[in-house]
């Protein structure tokens, strides 16, 4: 089943990709509202630390993102 986007913001948010305590590196992300909630959306090479085509860890040491950072906003209806 299709979700359906209530309400998308313009903003874009920086995010920080961890491993531990060690910083993998930084992307972009949006946020999206959808049946109600709010979710942080980014491509999936971000969040996996994956590269898309061979499926291997982009970092040099291997290392994979296991948690990430990002600057919220207060959401409210349709409003940032």
């Amino acid at each position: 089943m299709a979700a359906i986007a209530n309400f998308l913001t313009t903003t874009v948010t920086r995010i920080e990709l961890l491993c531990g305590t060690h910083s993998l590196g930084c992307a972009t992300g949006f946020f999206l509202k959808t049946n109600g909630d709010w979710h942080l959306v980014s491509n999936w090479h971000v969040f996996s630390g994956r590269d898309p085509n061979s499926g291997q860890a982009r970092n040099q040491h291997r290392m994979v993102p296991d948690t990430c950072s990002f600057i919220s906003f207060e959401l409210s209806d349709d409003k940032i």
